[in-house]
This record gives C-alpha cells, structure tokens and sequence, in this order.
C-alpha cells in the first residue's frame, strides 16, 4: 500500500479479531527471531480486526472503528499503522519493529528512534 494511504472504515467483530489474535499467537511461536519486513508488516496487512483492537491501547478509541496503513504525516514521517476514532478526534500511531534478540533493546534498554518536533 502506498505511503500516504487513506482510512479504511473497520466494523469490529469480537469472533473475527479472537480468530486473529490466535493467529498472531501462532505467529510469534512460530520462529525466534520475526522480521518487520518480511513477517510483521504483511501478517498485519491482512488483519483489520486485530489492527482495530490495538486501539483499546488508547482509552478514547476502544477497538478502532478506522485503520491507515504506511500513514504519512509531518512530511518525512510514516507509521506502519495508524488507529482511530474521528468521532473522538483520537488517533494511535503504531510502529512495527523487528523482533529480534537487540533489535530495540540495547544494553537492557529500549533503542529510540527520531522524534519528530512540531
């Protein structure tokens, strides 16, 4: 999908998201080592109900009734995913990351990256 995407309306069922989220269960024990490229990003792309759910992460959107993939914003800037609630005005940015052994974390702590000023 190309940077810059728009929303994707997402009517949340409780039936679907569980069978993802078994789904991502299975993924995780699946190798040790996930890459964001080739494993994390496309198990996402095709999941809306579990996207949505990442939304109960931020009290005011609850399971987000819209998702944006590779979602540019500030100019130089994209998230992998981006949750929200227009009717709230709220909205989650979620980066993706490797999940390998130090891929964020370095010397017991968590790697950051820019933060964009605004």
């Amino acid at each position: 999908m190309p940077v810059g995407s728009t929303f994707v309306k997402v009517a949340f069922e409780f039936a679907k998201c569980e069978k993802e989220v078994k789904e991502l269960d299975q993924l995780l024990k699946s190798k040790a080592d996930l890459s964001e490229k080739d494993d994390i990003l496309p198990f996402f792309r095709t999941r809306n109900q579990l996207c949505a759910l990442i939304g109960t992460f931020a009290p005011d959107i609850g399971p987000a009734p819209e998702i944006a993939r590779e979602f540019s914003f500030l100019g130089d800037f994209a998230a992998d995913l981006l949750v929200g609630n227009r009717d709230n005005r709220n909205y989650l940015a979620i980066e993706f990351e490797d999940g390998r052994k130090n891929s964020i974390f370095k010397n017991g702590e968590i790697e950051h990256g820019l933060e964009p000023t605004i």
